[in-house]
């Protein structure tokens, strides 16, 4: 990034400007000077610039001191480059926390370099740099779930045993490695017919890109994204995010990961991985943090490879209430009349994303379920409704919606 393009060339600006000094004040032989007709004597130790000859034979920089500071600029380069994809992920004030590291970060190493003493120096050092950084830390935890919250036990518990599993050291159970070594999201894949299928789940875990795939949709929860799309290209496989609306672009995989992340989800979803022509769908779920989240999959074929798409349907976020969707008053008094009466025909129209099926379970919220028989045909069941039967279309097993309506007829339907 530019910015740290430009604390490099500060702080070795800094540094040279220390040199210069040291070389303006190197004080003139006196082996010549007299006072009085007299001349001084020679001093008995000769001079060296920087270290003793002992040491390093008059090398000028200490590297006790500058090693140390030179990984220390690193450490701060990377917390910084952190803070910044951190807080666009997260859309926490991006620009503000990105001054406040940038500018901590040059003041803090101004102040080392110029400071009387080196104790003195490195706290002001260790203040301006860890002082914004620890402000967004508590931040950006008040925002994520607690298993994505950093600087805490369990993080730095698991961080410690990645890196004793990285040199061959397991020192975890397994229930806690797994959760250590990937974000904690369980994948439960479903049957044609919608019931959950543990021999799939269990099928993808040991395959190769059960990992990749676990960290994508981890981070477009976290995102809060609704949709991810699986795009191919010659040499890579696009991933992109819709995100209140927008689609925004995230780190591509290789295609050989691509490829094994897009048959992960296929197998997740009951879906034909010899077929990569046709188009297909399916649906899968997982469990994130005591979170029941679905996920539908849609795939069709293309000149590049198989193109997927994941809709991400999370009950935490979705919209309960009429009161929650941003309607005039009037519209929503008129829009709660017409809800509560006995009979008549309702439609929702808009393109794909507009809120259709949201404000269709937002007016279905309205009505007293318990005094009612409520039904619903659904293609497919995106959210789970207490006290409402829903049926789910599906073709292949002959569940249409012909044959839904003329069922539901016989159901005592309100």
């Amino acid at each position: 990034m530019s910015w740290s393009l430009v604390a490099i060339v500060l702080l070795t600006g800094v540094l040279l400007s220390t040199d210069l000094a040291a070389q303006a004040a190197t004080p003139a032989p006196a082996s010549t000077a007299t006072t009085g007709g007299e001349a001084f004597p020679n001093f008995p130790m000769p001079f060296f610039r920087g270290n003793s000859p002992a040491d390093r034979g008059g090398f000028y920089l200490n590297l006790w001191f500058f090693i140390p500071i030179l990984g220390w600029l690193f450490l701060w380069i990377y917390c910084t480059n952190w803070v910044h994809e951190d807080s666009s992920a997260l859309k926490i004030r991006n620009d503000v926390w990105n001054t406040l590291m940038i500018s901590g970060g040059v003041v803090g190493f101004i102040a080392l370099f110029t400071a009387n003493s080196l104790g003195l120096g490195f706290s002001a050092l260790l203040l301006l740099q860890a002082l914004p950084l620890g402000l967004y830390i508590v931040k950006r935890n008040e925002r994520v779930p607690e298993a994505a919250r950093v600087m805490t036990p369990r993080h730095i518990r698991n961080v410690i045993i990645r890196i004793l599993a990285r040199v061959g050291l397991d020192i975890a159970p397994k229930g806690i490695r797994d959760s250590a070594v990937g974000p904690p999201i369980r994948f439960i894949g479903k049957t044609r017919q919608g019931g959950d299928a543990a021999a799939a789940s269990r099928q993808v875990e040991s395959s190769k890109g059960y990992l990749a795939a676990r960290e994508l949709i981890y981070d477009a929860i976290l995102r809060r994204a609704t949709d991810v799309h699986l795009e191919p290209t010659e040499e890579e496989l696009a991933v992109r995010y819709r995100i209140d609306g927008v689609l925004r672009t995230a780190e591509p995989f290789d295609r050989g990961t691509g490829d094994a992340l897009i048959n992960v989800f296929k197998v997740l979803s009951a879906i034909d991985i010899t077929e990569r022509r046709k188009s297909q769908d399916g649906s899968f779920r997982a469990d994130m943090e005591g979170r029941d989240i679905d996920f539908r999959v849609a795939t069709q074929g293309t000149n590049a490879g198989e193109k997927l798409s994941i809709r991400i349907l999370d009950q935490s976020n979705s919209v309960s209430s009429l009161d929650e969707l941003g309607m005039r008053k009037q519209l929503q008094a008129q829009l709660t009349e017409l809800i509560k009466q006995p009979h008549g025909l309702f439609l929702s129209c808009g393109p794909t994303g507009a809120g259709k099926s949201t404000t269709l379970y937002a007016a279905l919220s309205e009505i007293d379920r318990h005094m009612v028989n409520v039904i619903t045909v659904e293609d497919p069941i995106e959210y789970k409704m207490e006290n409402v039967t829903q049926i789910e279309i599906n073709t292949k097993a002959g569940q249409s919606f012909a044959n839904s309506l003329r069922s539901i007829l016989r159901q005592d339907p309100d």
